[in-house]
């Protein structure tokens, strides 16, 4: 990921969620941006969001996401996921695989 130029989008419902992961996030280097409304996301980004925010972006965004929810209701999503309960271990390996996707 090129940290410099990229910025990382973030929706989720609770906003404490969206601060939480943009603060890790920038932790690990990277730039955020915590949306408004999931259409919001540029189609050259990178996009963190919960199961029901992920069917309405675009196709073109679904290998370029983290998508963070309850295991059953990450069942059929085919892309990174991030199951509950979320540990410090799997979030920061989620992360990492997450920063390095091209």
């Amino acid at each position: 990921m090129n940290g410099a130029t990229e910025v990382v989008c973030i929706y989720f419902q609770e906003e404490e969620i969206n601060e939480l992961f943009s603060d890790l996030l920038r932790a690990h280097g990277a730039r955020t941006r915590i949306l408004s409304d999931i259409s919001q996301a540029p189609q050259d980004t990178r996009v963190i969001t919960e199961p029901q925010f992920f069917p309405q972006l675009n196709p073109s965004l679904w290998r370029r996401c983290l998508v963070v929810g309850n295991k059953e209701s990450l069942k059929g999503i085919d892309t990174l996921c991030l199951s509950r309960p979320l540990t410090e271990s799997k979030i920061e390996a989620a992360l990492k695989n997450f920063l390095s996707l091209a």
